[in-house]
């Protein structure tokens, strides 16, 4: 008798389509996945029954129309890793956030200085222009302020380098820094500039530079969406798929992973009996457990919260479209909601159901990870509250609120998971 398959033994491997349903090469052990709670269904649709009229009883025949096939899996979000990130290569699960309607954008070690020249405060009398040199290394976005306190040109010139502060980070405050020609001029994170001077600076010139964190942003889009290929194997039973498009949840508890929890469509390949794959996990990173010790920062209405959880399903609506001439699984919408559960705040330092009633936009925002290479931010602008219950944790009053995310008016910016 033939070896039981054990469902202990699923792997799923998936790339990039650059053409739709098209194979661009062979699934390589680089391409699998790390994952856990897996779930699929390798064959369904719309079963269309002929609805036969016969002198007896019985079920009628029937065929399976809009053939498709669907997993679910639960991969982690951590950060992409130093390595990765002084390359400016994408995290290993990236690939799986633009098959659920996320585009992606790398910004790179060499793109976190703004371009020259700086902006100029109040019109200066001063200028200069710099070429990037050391970059940022923050894990945030910071705009820094040069004020001129000795004024000259190169050399002599002097400034106050400030940028306030955001999010968890104390504020930076530098003075007495010398602006010389070629030669290092400090900024905040590990980034300097070589500058060269034009106009001599007079006291009270100010200038702004923005930093950028190199990391990779991921952000809905409405348009242009890519899919996936893979194949997923439970023992010797391998089933392909082309054209993979779907849904991504996000859910980061207290106390356990931030997980990414996907739902996705395809449709079917090949189908045979293969050996297990090698598999190369050494892209994905370990990740760290969503706590006091390792999220240094949540907001929500521009108030730290004592945080428990929150959970947003990013609402793609995916469906398998058929056509004579055209089939394929089809993003037809997205409307993101969820929940965030934290500490009851007093009515007195905030009143979040006057936001309830009224509809008021309010910005979350979670950074998970301490140091560059382990970063995963989530940064939401405009929740709107849809509910405001109280709930009992241990005998102490939680804010069970749930949340919808609306674009602005630009669109397609509910949200930004930053890999950082």
């Amino acid at each position: 008798m033939a070896e039981e398959i054990s469902m202990n033994t699923a792997v799923l491997l998936a790339q990039l389509e650059s053409i739709y349903n098209t194979s661009p090469d062979a699934l390589a052990a680089a391409d699998a996945v790390l994952m856990k709670n897996m779930t699929a269904v390798p064959l369904t649709g719309d079963r269309k029954e002929r609805n036969l009229v016969r002198p007896y009883y019985g079920a009628n025949p029937g065929k399976l129309a809009k053939q498709h096939g669907t997993m679910q899996f639960t991969t982690e979000a951590a950060g992409a890793g130093v390595t990765a990130l002084d390359a400016g290569t994408a995290p290993a699960f990236g690939k799986l956030l633009r098959a659920a309607g996320c585009a992606q954008t790398t910004i790179a070690p060499a793109a976190t200085i703004a371009a020259s020249p700086p902006t100029g405060v109040g019109g200066p009398t001063g200028a200069f222009t710099y070429a990037a040199a050391d970059p940022y290394e923050g894990i945030v976005d910071r705009l820094v302020t040069l004020t001129c306190t000795t004024g000259g040109a190169s050399a002599t010139a002097e400034f106050t380098v400030a940028a306030p502060a955001v999010f968890h980070l104390a504020a930076y405050n530098q003075t007495g820094v010398v602006m010389t020609d070629a030669a290092p001029f400090a900024l905040p994170g590990g980034a300097t500039i070589t500058p060269t001077v034009g106009t001599p600076f007079d006291i009270g010139d100010g200038f702004t530079i923005q930093l950028r964190a190199p990391g990779t942003l991921y952000t809905p889009v409405s348009t242009g969406f890519e899919s996936i290929e893979a194949f997923f194997q439970y023992g010797p039973n391998r089933h392909r798929f082309g054209g993979i498009r779907g849904n991504v949840t996000l859910n980061a508890p207290a106390d356990d992973y931030f997980d990414m929890t996907f739902d996705m469509m395809g449709l079917p390949g090949t189908r045979s009996s293969e050996a297990l794959p090698t598999v190369d996990f050494s892209a994905f990173q370990d990740p760290l457990l969503v706590s006091d010790d390792n999220s240094p920062f949540v907001s929500f209405g521009g108030y730290e919260v004592a945080y428990r959880s929150f959970n947003f399903d990013v609402g793609q609506n995916t469906v398998i479209r058929s056509l004579v001439g055209q089939k394929k699984a089809r993003q037809n919408g997205r409307s993101g909601s969820g929940t965030l559960v934290f500490e009851a705040l007093d009515l007195a330092t905030v009143d979040f159901f006057t936001s309830l009633s009224d509809g008021d936009y309010l910005p979350f925002e979670l950074i998970h990870g301490l140091t560059r290479g382990e970063i995963v931010q989530l940064s939401m602008p405009r929740l709107q509250l849809t509910a405001a219950p109280y709930q009992d944790e241990e005998g102490a009053a939680m804010f069970s609120m749930s949340v919808v995310a609306v674009p602005s008016d630009a669109g397609n910016d509910e949200f930004t998971l930053a890999i950082k």
